[in-house]
Order: structure tokens, then sequence, then C-alpha cells
């Protein structure tokens, strides 16, 4: 066998769990870099999501509590959900204190059980 390729060898044979546990732990440190990015890019993507949703609960209160304003009347079911959106809204969190107080006065709106009454 050739001196060269033997003293290969052996350093191999000598270094190989060494060489395998580096190997191993830079696949480990990219892969943990690749999901921290994957993790940051989520955050971005929910915030977004959760903006998108906030907006269509702020447009849905703000639209139902104009009709309601304008009929001067609500009823108990619309006031129970108008409630709950409201609730929803602002545990996502920066709730608009606009909201709450036009809420406040469709609150005070006299209730019907049927708007044909």
């Amino acid at each position: 066998m050739n001196p060269i390729f033997k003293s290969a060898l052996e350093i191999i044979g000598k270094y190989w769990l060494q060489a395998f546990l580096g190997m191993l732990s830079t696949g480990f440190v990219m892969l943990w870099k690749k999901m921290s990015t994957f993790r940051k890019e989520q955050k971005v993507e929910d915030e977004a999501i959760k903006q998108a949703v906030k907006m269509m609960l702020l447009d849905r209160i703000y639209q139902s509590c104009s009709h309601w304003l304008e009929k001067k009347y609500i009823t108990d079911d619309s006031l129970k959900i108008l409630m709950k959106m409201h609730k929803v809204y602002t545990d996502l969190g920066d709730g608009d204190v606009a909201i709450g107080l036009i809420l406040e006065d469709v609150k005070k709106l006299p209730k019907q059980v049927h708007p044909d009454e």
C-alpha cells in the first residue's frame, strides 16, 4: 500500500469522529439559522393577519353601530353580537377608543325584540 495513502487512512481513522461531529454541529447551526429566519418571517405574517382581522372587525362594528344609530333602536341579539365583536377586537390589543364611545351610544338605544314593532 502506498505510504501516503496509508498515512491518510490513519489520519481519517484517528479523526473521523471529530470530523463527523464537526459536520453534524455545522448542520445543526445551519438548521437553527434557517428556523430562526422562518420564525421571524412567520411573526411578521402573523402580525399582518392580526392587523387585517382587527381592521375587518373595526369596520364591521362601525358599520353595525351606524346602522342601529340611524334606526334609533337595536335588537337584543344584535347588541350581543356587537358586544362579542368588540370584546374580540379589544382582546386583539390597541382597541380604538372612538369605537368604544360609539358602542356606548348604541347600548343606550331602545331595545326591540323584532324590528317591525
